[in-house]
């Protein structure tokens, strides 16, 4: 069962002395900051106290299980970067893995410019490995849901996407401040993460 890595380490996880490799792995070793992280770990004693440090950092604590074996839980840093997750056990069995934390981003190519009409590529990063559909969500300045477009899908170990062309905004579309949020999901969920959203201002015609 997954636990939440609680706060209190003890102070053995900096003092143990090395012994053997253990193997380290992260389910997902590319997150945004504040996203949930799965770290699981094979080669430690087993029913034996490890500890999970960030970098240098003890972040938490636990216990193995019969086969030595551990898996745990933690929100990613708000430092975006690459951060070296270390877990270690009582006996000094220790292994890494890195994580790179970044933050979702997007770009408009071309920009639109004068035209927000046009035809746009939309180059992003940031929303996760696994290979993940990409959509766009199309949100006009009531606020109405209008449609969702999916993009293509995401590669590499921190979820890129360089779509195809793809109008900016829909045919007719209203004068006003369009919310474009980009994010996994085939459903629009103004909450989803990650997510990056993109606004766009329409003026009226002959303004």
């Amino acid at each position: 069962m997954r636990r939440v890595l609680s706060h209190t380490v003890a102070l053995w996880a900096a003092l143990a002395a090395p012994a053997a490799a253990a193997q380290v792995r992260l389910e997902q070793p590319c997150r945004a900051p504040g996203q949930s992280v799965q770290v699981t770990a094979s080669g430690l004693a087993p029913m034996t106290p490890f500890a999970v440090n960030l970098g240098t950092v003890p972040i938490g604590s636990g216990w193995t299980d019969e086969t030595g074996e551990m898996d745990a839980e933690f929100p990613a840093p708000k430092t975006e970067g690459v951060h070296a997750v270390r877990v270690l056990d009582l006996l000094g069995n220790r292994g890494r893995a890195e994580l790179t934390v970044r933050r979702p981003s997007i770009r408009l190519w071309p920009r639109p410019r004068r035209d927000p009409r046009r035809k746009v590529r939309f180059v992003v990063d940031g929303l996760g490995g696994g290979e993940p559909s990409v959509w766009l969500h199309r949100i006009d300045p009531r606020g109405r849901h209008v449609d969702d477009i999916r993009l293509g899908r995401a590669s590499g170990p921190c979820g890129g996407l360089r779509s195809r062309r793809v109008a900016l905004l829909p045919a007719d579309p209203r004068p006003g401040r369009w919310r474009l949020q980009i994010d996994t999901r085939m459903s629009y969920d103004p909450a989803a993460r990650p997510r990056v959203v993109q606004w766009i201002r329409l003026r009226p015609p002959g303004s």
